[in-house]
């Protein structure tokens, strides 16, 4: 039940990330260059969205078939991905069992 609740915590969290794109900001009426200045998403490493969306995904797979996949086909399999995720250039998809989390690392 304890891993239900993360997960949850971890689906609510990105749906309000998705929701909060959409909205017009305030800086939208700076001028171009004060708006090229200002990073868009501060200190969001590359592939971090997707890595989160493919934490998501592995749990629910988890949830659903008390065991962990044994790759991340298996999650486009169960309908829980469209396509296998593509890592940032010189990067691949981890998932750790240890933290219970999809990590980039070096290929």
């Amino acid at each position: 039940m304890r891993m239900a609740a993360k997960l949850l915590v971890l689906i609510l969290a990105s749906a309000l990330v998705v929701a909060g794109c959409g909205r017009k900001s305030a800086q939208s009426d700076a001028t171009p260059e004060l708006v090229d200045a200002v990073p868009l998403i501060p200190d969001v490493a590359p592939g971090t969205m997707i890595q989160t969306r493919i934490t998501g995904a592995v749990h629910a797979f988890h949830e659903a078939n008390r065991r962990w996949p044994s790759d991340f086909s298996e999650l486009v399999q169960a309908k829980l991905l469209d396509k296998v995720p593509t890592p940032p250039p010189g990067k691949k998809f981890v998932f750790d069992r240890k933290s219970l989390q999809v990590l980039v690392l070096p290929e």
